[in-house]
C-alpha cells in the first residue's frame, strides 16, 4: 500500500525500489507523448531509486543507472558511495564494459591526492601525469579492493581515471558537480588502458 505525502500524493516503493507516486495533483502525460505517462493503477513512476531509512525515504540514484544482472538489475550506488567516502576521490560511477565486466570511472579529488604524492615523492608534472602515476594508480587499486572486498556480489574488474579536473562549466558535470555518466562512460580521453583490479588474496 501506498504511503501518504503531502496534498494528496501517495508514495510507494516498487519491487525494484524504484518510487512511484500517484494523486489528482499530477499531471497525465507529457506534452506531445503517444500514451500515459501514468503507470497500472494510476502509479507514476519516477525513475528514483529509494531505500527507507528510519521511516523516511532517501533517493539513493536512479534507475536508468542500474546494471543489467543475469537474474535482476543491480544496484551499484553504495559501492559508488564507498568510493567518493575516500578523501582521494571527488566523484566516482560505475558502468558495464561491452563483455558486461564492471568499470569504476573516477574522478580524484586533486589537493588531497597532490598532497599524498608528495608526501611519497611521486614525480608529476600536471594533473594528467598525476593520474598516470604508478603509486596513484595503486592507490585507487587499493580503494577498488576494499569495495570489492566489502560488497562481493557487485566485483568491480577494471577502474579508468578521469585524467583532467572537472568543475562548474564542464558539460561532463551537472550543475550540482555531479558527473554525467552518459558522457563519461567510455574508457580515458587520453586512450590509456583501464588499469585490472587485483583483490587481495
Amino acid at each position: 500500500a501506498g504511503a501518504s505525502l503531502a496534498e494528496g500524493i501517495e508514495i510507494r516503493l516498487a519491487d525494484d525500489g524504484e518510487v512511484w507516486i500517484r494523486g489528482d495533483a499530477l499531471f497525465s502525460a507529457y506534452v506531445g507523448a503517444p500514451t500515459s505517462a501514468v503507470g497500472g493503477d494510476d502509479w507514476w513512476p519516477t525513475g528514483d531509486i529509494a531505500r527507507e531509512e528510519a521511516g523516511a525515504l532517501r533517493i539513493v540514484g536512479r534507475r536508468s543507472d542500474l546494471l543489467p544482472g543475469a537474474d535482476a538489475p543491480r544496484a551499484p550506488f553504495e559501492a559508488e558511495r564507498m568510493l567518493v567516502a575516500s578523501p582521494y576521490v571527488a566523484d566516482a560511477f560505475l558502468a558495464m564494459d561491452s563483455a558486461g565486466g564492471i568499470v569504476a570511472r573516477v574522478l580524484l579529488d586533486q589537493d588531497p591526492v597532490v598532497k599524498f604524492a608528495q608526501q611519497r615523492s611521486i614525480p608529476f608534472t600536471h594533473f594528467r601525469s598525476l593520474c598516470a602515476a604508478p603509486g596513484v594508480r595503486a592507490l585507487v587499486e587499493e580503494l577498488v579492493a576494499q569495495v570489492n572486498a566489502a560488497i562481493p556480489s557487485l566485483r568491480i574488474e577494471r577502474f579508468s581515471l578521469i585524467e583532467r579536473p572537472l568543475g562548474l562549466g564542464d558539460p561532463e558535470v551537472t550543475p550540482t558537480l555531479m558527473l554525467r555518466r552518459r558522457l563519461l562512460q567510455e574508457v580515458d580521453h587520453s586512450g590509456r588502458a583501464d588499469s585490472t583490479v587485483t583483490d587481495p588474496s
